[in-house]
């Protein structure tokens, strides 16, 4: 009995991984896709240079929403908890592909501070959607 209710926990813990996963993903193609458009607006127009740290930190905290919204749709409770999780997968792997797009690990020195940042959009973003599924 005791090993079946493991692997029953053991599969749930799975389940949810891989909604977390998945919104992560989604997080970091809503990144992807809002960066090339920006940089895309950022050619055709003078926009100035430090609007850049602005929307790229917006654009940021913005897909790790969408994150966790996509992965607190299929995981009900502790949102802070899947919230938190999404935007560490989010960091990690938003990292590992920008930093292949631009061929090294310059943006290291900056990585810590973005993995917080992701991490505390997370805990908020799940916060707020398990109040709202709420009602």
């Amino acid at each position: 009995m005791e090993q079946t209710r493991g692997r029953i926990l053991n599969k749930g813990a799975m389940k949810n991984f891989l909604y977390i996963l998945r919104g992560a993903l989604a997080g970091v193609l809503l990144s992807v896709i809002a960066i090339l458009l920006f940089a895309f607006i950022l050619k055709t127009m003078n926009a100035p240079d430090g609007s850049i740290l602005v929307v790229n930190m917006i654009v940021k905290i913005l897909s790790v929403l969408m994150g966790t919204i996509v992965s607190l749709s299929k995981i009900n409770g502790k949102g802070y908890l899947v919230g938190a999780a999404t935007g560490l997968l989010y960091a990690l792997i938003s990292f590992a592909i920008f930093s292949l797009l631009k061929g090294d690990l310059t943006m290291l020195n900056s990585f810590w501070s973005e993995v917080l940042t992701a991490i505390a959009a997370g805990t908020i973003s799940g916060i707020l959607i398990m109040n709202i599924k709420r009602k």
